[in-house]
């Protein structure tokens, strides 16, 4: 969000893959109002059980057995961005 407002973007056409694709994601349903398109490049779809991921965020504790470590590191440093 930094990038867009440094750059004078109103709306943008946002395109992510793989990893980026999820991040295109997450970052329209935060900003949908300056995103014109969003374009997804074979992007990852992690499934997880919401719940239990937050009991393990409010704990302190590591990501869940099925969710990847890179993963939970990105969106642990997401999180800290928003």
């Amino acid at each position: 969000e930094e990038w867009r407002k440094a750059n004078n973007i109103d709306k943008m056409v946002l395109g992510g893959h793989s990893m980026g694709g999820y991040l295109s994601v997450a970052y329209c349903e935060k900003y949908p109002q300056h995103v014109d398109h969003l374009i997804l490049l074979s992007p990852v779809g992690v499934s997880h059980k919401e719940a239990e991921e937050e009991d393990r965020i409010k704990r302190g504790v590591g990501p869940a057995p099925n969710v990847p470590f890179v993963w939970w590191a990105a969106r642990t440093a997401l999180l800290e961005l928003w």
